[in-house]
């Protein structure tokens, strides 16, 4: 049996259009993608200070087929 890949999508919001910027959902994307990289995830894609429609398709990724057959996935936000 063939293991199944560990895929991470991380995305952390800190760039706004109405309001001042913030600091620490960037650095709280970066720590996470760290960690999963540092626990044996095979891919760990970070996505920061998205807009709606790039949003929309960072959270398709894990249907595109670099992402199939994965065993573990981990998803994870950070914005205020």
């Amino acid at each position: 049996m063939v293991d199944a890949k560990r895929v991470a999508l991380v995305i952390g919001n800190s760039a706004y259009v109405n309001t001042s910027s913030l600091s620490n959902p960037v650095n709280d994307a970066n720590i996470v993608a760290d960690s999963a990289r540092k626990s044996g995830f095979d891919d760990v894609v970070v996505a920061l200070d998205l807009t709606i429609s790039s949003f929309q398709r960072a959270s398709y990724i894990p249907g595109k087929s670099q992402w199939r057959g994965c065993g573990d996935d981990l998803l994870c936000r950070s914005w205020h």
